[in-house]
């Protein structure tokens, strides 16, 4: 669609993210920073203001100007224990002007982060009771809606492109399995969230 539109992080921040210093350094290579098997075994959708591991309490609403620099600022200062050159979700999705766009924050085939340092009195309670294993959330795809998706509104053009730039890629290129119910799982998503749209735009 002519509203859809993918930025690559990395040639459009570099510059920005290196003179805040937010680039210089990364996670470590090591083989345990990526997908077992090679592949995702899911996809998990979340929203920024009430992610289970690392909340951001702005924007609330997402109001179509650029907001991602002051999630990355943020998860640094609040987060982070050293320089980020990424985010821990791997696509980010928020609205700029009048068009939904859709972010790679992390890369692809490494794992979301959730480990001993990660998880926190804070937050325990809040995993143990989530209705995914801790393993499934460390070998997913994340995709993360910029704002609060218990006050925010979605126009089906931002159904589309999260399917069509975030989902049906990831279905497609790991063979997960085409019925959302299986494949994708919604942590902490207010209701104005429809999921029953994700699935009309997912091909047969």
């Amino acid at each position: 669609m002519k509203n859809n539109q993918y930025f690559d992080l990395d040639e459009t921040y570099n510059n920005i993210l290196f003179e805040s210093s937010l680039i210089q350094t990364s996670e470590r290579s090591a083989s345990s920073n990526y997908f077992s098997h090679l592949r995702p075994d899911h996809i998990v959708i979340t929203d920024t203001f009430n992610h289970f591991l690392f909340p951001i309490p702005y924007p609330e609403i997402d109001k179509n100007k650029l907001d991602l620099f002051d999630i990355y600022q943020y998860f640094q200062t609040k987060y982070a224990q050293r320089k980020i050159k990424y985010l821990p979700w791997h696509y980010t999705i928020e609205l700029v002007q009048d068009k939904y766009v859709v972010y790679n924050t992390r890369p692809i085939d490494k794992i979301f982060p959730i480990n001993n340092d990660t998880i926190t009195d804070d937050n325990k309670n809040t995993i143990d009771n989530l209705n995914i294993d801790i393993n499934t959330i460390k070998n997913s795809i994340h995709i993360a809606i910029i704002g609060n998706t218990n006050k925010d509104v979605y126009t089906r053009n931002f159904y589309e492109t999260l399917v069509e730039l975030c989902i049906a890629p990831t279905l497609r290129l790991y063979k997960l399995n085409k019925s959302l119910s299986n494949s994708v799982t919604l942590i902490n998503i207010g209701d104005r969230f429809k999921f029953n749209l994700l699935q009309h735009y997912v091909s047969p």
